[in-house]
């Protein structure tokens, strides 16, 4: 006979996968704020502060100083965004499901 410890319960993982959904609602989260960071440049650029001169040149260094700035959430140098992000939970889906499917 087989004892009660060879077989595998699919339980045991719930905890693990509790905390996988967070971490993946945290960086989805991030990527959130690194988009929204990536359109101040062009909403800066779109006001008009001063009604005689189209071009202003103050604003156009503000503009840049954004845009070089590249604000964001970083993970290991490199910038956090949904396009990231998605690739990231796609490999953890493709991932899960082998997994899932050998236990099965």
């Amino acid at each position: 006979g087989s004892s009660s410890s060879d077989h595998f319960h699919p339980s045991l993982l719930t905890p693990g996968g509790f905390i996988m959904l967070g971490v993946a609602r945290i960086f989805w989260r991030a990527a959130t704020v690194t988009d929204m960071c990536n359109r101040v440049a062009p909403l800066l650029n779109s006001m008009t502060f001063n009604e005689e001169d189209e071009f202003d040149m103050a604003r156009q260094h503000t503009v840049e100083y954004v845009t070089c700035s590249a604000a964001g959430f970083y993970v290991c140098e490199a910038r956090l965004n949904s396009a990231m992000v998605l690739k990231g939970t796609y490999f953890l889906a493709v991932v899960v499901f082998a997994t899932a499917s050998r236990v099965i």
